[in-house]
Order: C-alpha cells, then structure tokens, then sequence
C-alpha cells in the first residue's frame, strides 16, 4: 500500500508543470504564444495607417473656437512673459478611435526656472542658474499632451500653451508633435511628425 502511494505521489510530480503569469516580467512564454514585434512595427494590429496632423499658431475662446494667429510674439526684454497656443487638426483619422488617441507636444526650446514668492528667474543654462546661486527647474515651452475635441465644425484638434521670455531675445524655436495610440500595451505613433516655428521677439 505505501509502494502504492509513493508511485502515485511520483507520477503526479512528474507530470506537473509550473506555469508562471505572462504579466511578470520574469514570465516563461508558453510554447504556442508568438509575439508581432514592438507596437509600431509591422504586423501591429492597432496601426492602420497614418493620419494628416497640422499645427496652427492662435488662441482657443471660452466657447471652445481656436482663432489662429501670428506665431510671433512681441514682449519688453526687461523681464516679459507673454503666451500663445499651438493647435493640433487631424484628418483622416476615421480608422482610429479618437477617444483612444493623444497628441504629444515638445519643443526645442528649454529653459531654467526659478521660481519663489519674491518673483523668478530664467536661465539658458543649469549653469548659469547655478552660476547666479539659485536652483532652477528645467521647462520645456510648449510641452505636454492633449486629448482631442470638437473645435467647431466638427473639425477634431488638441492644444497646447506655449511662450516666450525676455531671456535671450530675439529668438525663435520649433514647436513638434505627433499622434500616438494608447489602446495597445504600449503608444503606437500614428502620425508623422508636424512642426511650427514660435517666433519671440523685442517690443
């Protein structure tokens, strides 16, 4: 009888199989599990194409209506912020659940920040707010995301506020941004990449 038992108590360990979540990182794929590549790439079941993505310069009304404008901005080099908005339009996007789509905005313009109740102060460089004694934190103008809306028409768009400062004047930077999906595990660009330039210039 405990012959018996001891072979039962084999043969069940030794057809037993420990299979680990596929969502821990440290996994083992089961055999028959196949994997497309990374999201993007062909074969990608979310991307069905790019969509067209333009980016204006302007100002979006409390009643929701984007009214374009120059994308220069005129401020007093003594110490001046002044602002503007960019807005993103997509067309042809009917492939795409919207509500699943982001637009995703940066610029190559970074400033040094330093801001405390007394007023603040902006540099070019960490250096040359180390340099002046202070710590600043690093802002990228004209970065962020947005989900999209109805901008009147029924023409769908996202939007981001951008500036300039006095620090360095004249000077000019490139506001980028494209589309991407979040459906998937992972953001899926669909778009290409859309540019503007923001112009900041003296009084």
């Amino acid at each position: 009888m405990i012959k018996l038992l001891f072979c039962l108590w084999s043969c069940e360990l030794s057809s037993y199989r420990h299979v680990t979540s596929m969502n821990d990182d440290t996994a083992y794929w089961a055999e028959d599990y196949s994997w497309d590549g990374p999201p993007g790439s062909e074969g990608n079941p979310v991307y069905n194409g790019d969509i067209d993505l333009t980016l204006s310069s302007g100002y979006l009304t409390s009643a929701g209506i984007f009214h374009e404008s120059d994308a220069s901005l005129f401020l007093n080099p003594s110490g001046d912020w002044a602002f503007l908005q960019v807005g993103a339009f997509i067309k042809n996007a009917q492939q795409y659940n919207l509500d699943l789509v982001r637009i995703s905005f940066t610029s190559d313009r970074v400033e040094w920040i330093c801001g405390q109740p007394s007023g603040s102060w902006i540099f070019l460089s960490q250096e040359e707010c180390q340099a002046a004694g202070y710590y600043c934190d690093p802002v990228v103008a004209g970065e962020g995301e947005s989900g999209l809306f109805d901008a009147g028409g029924g023409e769908k768009m996202a939007v981001i506020n951008a500036h300039c400062t006095h620090a360095g004047l004249p000077y000019s930077y490139t506001v980028e941004a494209h589309a991407y999906d979040f459906s998937s595990w992972e953001e899926v660009v669909i778009s290409k990449i859309a540019t503007i330039i923001i112009h900041c210039r003296e009084q």
